[in-house]
């Protein structure tokens, strides 16, 4: 079985029910025991989250962070400091991917907390090229790619693809991003598309962000089985409804607006 997992919903404000974006992968093959997850983002209490879905978090090994902007990734230091403690002979390795331009912000941020000094595992930091297609990560279940997205210029942000070697399924992140052709491409036929959403067309949303008018042109040109709305303002609009019927003035697939928590089986 294969599923994504939104572990937070909202932007940089939170509310109640929405915490910030976060989401993990999970696959298991027939008749295995063994579990492969991959976290993509790390917003606050990722391992209280993880816990709480019955995912050993002191067992993860890969972790993606999209870009540096800090509802993305404050969580890491809280994240590595639990699996430190919660198993102390852990000797595999957890390796973070990021853009290249993140590799030494990353770095430091740990290294501030002095939580690279002490530990019985290593922290790998893989940069990923800021090129379409580069290749993430590719074991025997999955193959992982990322491409540019159109966020802040001076801030390199990258969309994820997952691509299932089992079912042969795959899905795509768009991590924060205006329209972006880039994404278009990189979506191609998809069975899932998690793409964030700001607000409503009309509405104060940065130029950084995409509005539901357009994350509908890019569902649709991308001709996707299926759409997931997450990193939501949940100060500028929250309003499940009014969201989908701006999307769907392009968009003719399947679409639905993302909680906290929500599985998505492929």
């Amino acid at each position: 079985m294969e599923k994504v997992t939104l572990l937070g919903t909202a932007g940089a404000v939170t509310d109640r029910q929405r915490d910030n974006v976060s989401l993990v992968f999970s696959a298991q093959e027939a008749g295995e025991a063994s579990v492969f997850h991959v976290l993509i983002e790390c917003g606050g209490s990722a391992a209280h989250k993880l816990a709480t879905l019955g995912i050993p978090y002191e067992t993860l090994t890969d972790l993606i962070i999209t870009h540096t902007h800090l509802d993305h990734l404050y969580g890491l230091p809280g994240l590595v400091f639990s699996i430190r403690y919660k198993d102390l002979d852990r000797t595999a390795a957890l390796r973070i991917y990021c853009p290249e331009d993140a590799e030494q912000i990353i770095g430091a941020l740990l290294d501030f907390f002095e939580l690279r000094e002490d530990l019985f595992f290593p922290i790998e930091i893989y940069g990923i090229p800021s090129q379409e297609d580069s290749l993430v990560l590719e074991n025997a279940q999955v193959r992982i790619t990322s491409t540019p997205v159109n966020h802040a210029p001076k801030i390199p942000t990258h969309a994820i693809k997952i691509f299932s070697k089992t079912s042969g399924k795959s899905v795509v992140y768009s991590s924060d991003t205006t329209y972006s052709e880039q994404l278009i491409r990189f979506a191609q036929g998809v069975d899932l598309l998690f793409h964030e959403c700001a607000g409503l067309n009309g509405q104060p949303v940065p130029d950084v962000h995409s509005t539901a008018l357009q994350v509908g042109k890019v569902a649709q040109q991308s001709n996707v089985k299926q759409l997931v709305l997450l990193h939501l303002d949940t100060a500028l609009n929250n309003d499940p409804a009014r969201i989908l019927d701006e999307v769907h003035q392009h968009f003719t697939g399947h679409a639905v607006v993302g909680s906290d928590f929500d599985d998505y089986v492929l």
